[in-house]
């Protein structure tokens, strides 16, 4: 029901926009999670699949999320974001800890798009 609502309301455009990248890794990464949740109701799962961009682009993100986290977050430590780095240590950590968040993000954010993927294949 909640799905639904949300499809009705139009959270899905905007969230396809931060998929494919509009802003940056952090925002795909809830992207996907939200876009793999909506695919998974019979309800909303073709509202998510209207956009051709959404299987592109979670494949994308599965081949590539590591690759994206290293150059946009690990490369250049002294260019992080600082809102990512407090996203990921909720503003209690430092270096050490931000990479180790970065690092699971990264592979949920991976996972998340094979979950996406896998919602396409079994539909």
């Amino acid at each position: 029901e909640f799905a639904e609502s949300a499809v009705q309301a139009g959270v899905i455009p905007p969230l396809v926009q931060l998929l494919c990248g509009k802003l940056t890794w952090v925002e795909q990464r809830v992207s996907v999670r939200a876009l793999g949740h909506l695919a998974t109701y019979d309800s909303t799962f073709f509202s998510v699949a209207s956009s051709g961009e959404v299987l592109e682009s979670a494949m994308q993100l599965a081949l590539n999320a590591v690759e994206i986290v290293y150059t946009h977050f690990f490369q250049f430590v002294d260019k992080r974001l600082s809102y990512h780095c407090d996203l990921l240590t909720r503003g209690m950590g430092g270096l050490e800890m931000e990479s180790r968040k970065a690092e699971e993000w990264a592979s949920q954010l991976q996972c998340w798009s094979l979950q996406l993927i896998n919602c396409f294949a079994f539909k």
